[in-house]
């Protein structure tokens, strides 16, 4: 009898100690996707850290474009007008030559003038333009980022729900052992 409970005794230590081994390799694996989880934790905060300083550049250029478009609007309607003292000079001149067959120095002074300024509103439109331009890729360039940025932390929460799920797994085996 004793011999057989002496064999029962090791077989059963044995199956502790498999148990035992098991439970520290589900520990060790817990630890392990706990860790993941801490480092992705850790992406995510430096995901929202890059999101959070896009979305301070982007406000940064929205409020530059603002005054930018004004500008143009009144540059466009100041050159609508002058095109249109342009067009009237030179009708002016047109008429000055059908009837006298010359024109005075004061006209064609005058056009010449409008010309200047309608080159120089000109250049400041397309120079506006430009800027404008510019700081409409840069805020879609922005926005493109944070997509992305928003993107992957779809990505890393989809994986620490993952990594949690193994976890429970891995503690539903450590219970179902105890």
């Amino acid at each position: 009898k004793i011999d057989g409970y002496q064999s029962e005794s090791r077989i059963v230590t044995q199956s502790i100690e498999t148990i035992n081994v098991e439970l520290k390799g589900i520990n060790s694996k817990n630890t392990e996707l706990q860790n993941q989880i801490t480092s992705i934790n850790g992406q995510i905060n430096q995901n929202q850290l890059n999101i959070n300083t896009k979305q301070t550049s982007l406000n940064s250029l929205q409020e530059k474009l603002a005054p930018l478009n004004g500008q143009l609007n009144s540059l466009k309607s100041n050159k609508t007008d002058l095109s249109a003292k342009l067009d009237n000079q030179i009708e002016a001149i047109a008429k000055e030559m059908k009837e006298k067959g010359k024109v005075t120095l004061e006209a064609a002074a005058l056009k010449k003038k409008y010309e200047a300024e309608l080159s120089q509103l000109a250049t400041k439109i397309s120079s506006i333009e430009s800027q404008s331009k510019s700081t409409t890729e840069s805020i879609n360039l922005l926005n493109s980022e944070i997509g992305k940025f928003k993107e992957n932390e779809i990505k890393l929460k989809g994986q620490i729900s993952s990594l949690n799920d193994k976890i429970s797994i891995n503690q539903n085996n450590i219970d179902n052992k105890k």
